[in-house]
């Protein structure tokens, strides 16, 4: 009986030539579908819409939001969160028109941590304000949100509609990220003159690794689910996360003192935009709290995980410095993590912002602020 198979190729372990050709390609197509299978898996898991719909161009300041508008966003890391915008077009549950029923108006000003984003508002600092200081006053807390900018510069350009508000108080958070993502500009609240600022929406703010460049292989894993999701987990572990996050250069320099020039540059900035902020609160007898929320590698270095060579509050110290000189009051919740196991759980390891769990500690810092002390900020509400 006759048959195919040539006798030199068996005795020699050769393949057919076919064989060359098919059995790499069904390797290759093996591995695109099981990555295949796993993004569509991630992305059916764990779900991601950043991009806020009611947000629209806004000349110099990028995006705003429009009124009476609302709009659901997600973070892959964390819950679906409603977002309603009030008759000005701030996050707000209230009116931009004077407090009704006595209510207590607080200002939130500054970048995102400010603007509770990616936390259902139950769950935000703000949120848990309301509910607790609303108890403790008597009358209800009526936040009106001007956070959630770029910089500090486009920050202090939203200071003199805050103001206007006649808010009882204003409060800032400021944390590293929002002095590195600063212009390389001196202050100056004529940002058209500067067409390279540009507040990109909030769904496209760079993540816990910067600014990325346009490299097609770092784009293409900046959009994978499931690369987001293994990150996620490989953050969890604080050592590793650290150790990472100090390897890059400029941006963890904070960390190691004493500050480098291009540090000690942005707190120039920063003191100008602060200032100006200030004067703006001031005129309308509205004080200001600054809180410093720690980024996560420097919240685990201030629970006593191990850096040689660093300091979790060089930068801190700094911040309260130029805040104090401007007669705000100053508060650091990087203290607040000292002795915190598991500090990876207050945040969103990839996106960088805040969870639930971080914004309940937030909201303590905030509250310090507000009432604590021997002359609080917010008073008439019998020492809470």
């Amino acid at each position: 009986m006759k048959t195919d198979v040539d006798p030199v190729s068996v005795r020699s372990g050769a393949l057919p030539g076919r064989d060359l050709i098919l059995l790499p390609l069904i390797s290759l197509l093996t591995i695109v579908f099981l990555v295949g299978a796993a993004e569509l898996g991630a992305r059916w898991a764990w779900p991601e819409e950043k991009a806020d719909s009611c947000l629209a161009k806004h000349g110099e300041l990028g995006y705003r939001a429009r009124p009476n508008c609302v709009s659901r966003t997600k973070a892959a890391e964390g819950p679906w969160v409603e977002n309603r915008y009030n008759d000005c077009g701030q996050l707000s549950a209230r009116s931009c028109h004077a407090p009704a029923n006595g209510a207590l108006r607080i200002a939130a000003v500054g970048s995102s941590i400010g603007y509770t984003y990616l936390v259902p508002w139950k769950d935000s600092w703000q949120g848990l304000i309301a509910e607790s200081l609303g108890k403790a006053c008597g009358r209800p807390i009526d936040f009106q949100s001007f956070a959630g900018l770029y910089n500090m510069n486009e920050a202090a350009m939203l200071a003199p509609q805050a103001a206007a508000t006649h808010p009882d108080a204003a409060v800032m958070f400021i944390d590293a990220t929002d002095l590195f993502q600063s212009p390389p500009l001196d202050f100056d609240l004529n940002l058209a003159a500067h067409k390279d600022v540009v507040t990109p929406p909030p769904g496209h703010l760079p993540g816990w690794e910067g600014v990325k460049d346009n490299l097609q292989f770092k784009r293409l894993k900046a959009d994978s689910r499931a690369a987001l999701m293994a990150s996620h987990f490989l953050f969890k572990n604080e050592r590793t996360y650290l150790d990472l996050y100090l390897k890059n250069g400029d941006k963890a320099d904070f960390l190691r003192p004493p500050l480098t020039p291009a540090w000690q540059a942005r707190l120039r900035v920063l003191d100008k935009d602060l200032g100006y902020m200030a004067d703006q609160l001031k005129a309308q007898n509205a004080p200001l709290l600054v809180v410093f929320a720690p980024q996560q590698a420097q919240a685990e270095i201030a629970s006593g995980l191990a850096a040689p060579g660093t300091d979790a509050y060089a930068l801190d110290r700094a911040v309260q410095a130029i805040v104090e000189k401007h007669g705000a009051r100053f508060v650091d919740a990087t203290a607040l993590f000292k002795g915190v196991k598991g500090v990876a759980a207050y945040y969103y390891p990839v996106d960088g912002h805040f969870n639930a769990k971080g914004n309940a500690l937030l909201a303590g810092a905030v509250r310090q602020g507000l009432v604590g002390g021997p002359k609080p900020l917010v008073t008439g509400c019998g020492g809470a």
